[in-house]
């Protein structure tokens, strides 16, 4: 999160904390305490922060912003507003790319002729999207603000690696982690008491558009999130796997609810094996793949079940919609 936080720094919060919190003026004293006429900032006296780059691959020299404001960049009140402001702002330009590139090119619209779609569902899940992620952000600020300070063992493969094995084999180690977690994760949600008063929320969207992807209740996301959140503080791994792997999860909720059945296999817990959750709710449980579900008995192939969905004004399996894509 670090690396993120410094691109967001450099181009964009320097100047607005040096705007709205700028140093104060100073007199400068100088020649053995005759004072010179003028004023200059602090900054300029004595620099309580020096720039460390979060990573040997990142070198994004500071502007004279980053030096003018009474809140440096590792003061832990800045930090805590601007992780807190950022994954609002990355949220909703993620959200919004990804919801509407699949809307216009590959989510098939006659879906909303099913009898499960509700009236204004896509106002709905606008609306719930938009309201979740700042309440998301919130819960995720004191382990992002945990992360950059030093708590975590998110590491710099440029001065810190373990080694060139761990760095091949931390990937897949990372995805078999978070895809273990996830299901049961995934699959407590759906007791009794939490699907009534959490998961619920998003499941009310039985056949789902992709505006749908964010629209759950905070505290689900934040639990279905918990497995990348709990890796660095379990285990070493690249600080730019992670913010790789945080980039792309961001879409990936999009992407299981955009109707695009083409893409995929038997191994991939897309867009297919995810429209047969919401139908089945007890199936396809998984996160990235099928692997979990397949282990527990709980994986339904979305051709051989025949999931239902719209074709124009007749009903149509996954496959047959498949066929005419």
């Amino acid at each position: 999160m670090d690396i993120i936080l410094e691109v967001f720094d450099t181009y964009i919060l320097d100047r607005l904390y040096a705007t709205f919190l700028p140093l104060p003026s100073v007199q400068v004293v100088k020649d053995h305490g005759h004072t010179q006429n003028g004023t200059l900032l602090a900054s300029q006296v004595i620099q309580s922060w020096t720039y460390k780059p979060s990573s040997e691959y990142l070198q994004l020299e500071p502007s004279p912003f980053a030096y003018q404001s009474q809140w440096s960049r590792d003061n832990i009140y800045r930090q805590a507003l601007s992780l807190f402001v950022m994954p609002i702002i990355f949220g909703y330009i993620s959200y919004f790319a990804t919801t509407l590139t699949a809307w216009f090119f590959t989510f098939d619209r006659s879906a909303l002729l099913s009898p499960h779609y509700r009236k204004n569902q896509i106002r709905s899940e606008i609306t719930e999207s938009l309201i979740s992620v700042p309440f998301l952000s919130v819960l995720h600020l004191p382990i992002f603000l945990l992360e950059i300070r030093g708590y975590s063992k998110l590491y710099d493969p440029a001065t810190d690696s373990p080694g060139l094995w761990y760095e091949v084999l931390q990937i897949p180690f990372f995805v078999l982690f978070v895809e273990g977690t996830y299901y049961f994760v995934h699959r407590a949600l759906h007791s009794r008491l939490l699907y009534r008063h959490m998961h619920k929320q998003h499941h009310k969207f039985v056949v789902a558009t992709p505006f749908a992807g964010f629209a759950f209740h905070p505290v689900d996301g934040f639990l279905q999130g918990s497995p990348y959140t709990a890796f660095v503080f379990l285990f070493p791994l690249n600080k730019w796997v992670f913010a790789a792997f945080y980039s792309f999860i961001n879409a990936w909720t999009t992407l299981i609810h955009d109707g695009e059945y083409n893409v995929g296999s038997k191994f991939l817990q897309g867009s297919a094996a995810h429209t047969v959750h919401h139908q089945r709710l007890v199936r396809n449980f998984g996160h990235l793949f099928t692997i979990m579900d397949r282990l527990m008995g709980t994986y339904v192939n979305p051709e051989e079940e025949g999931a239902v969905v719209r074709k124009g004004k007749e009903q149509a399996t996954i496959t047959e919609v498949k066929k005419a894509q």
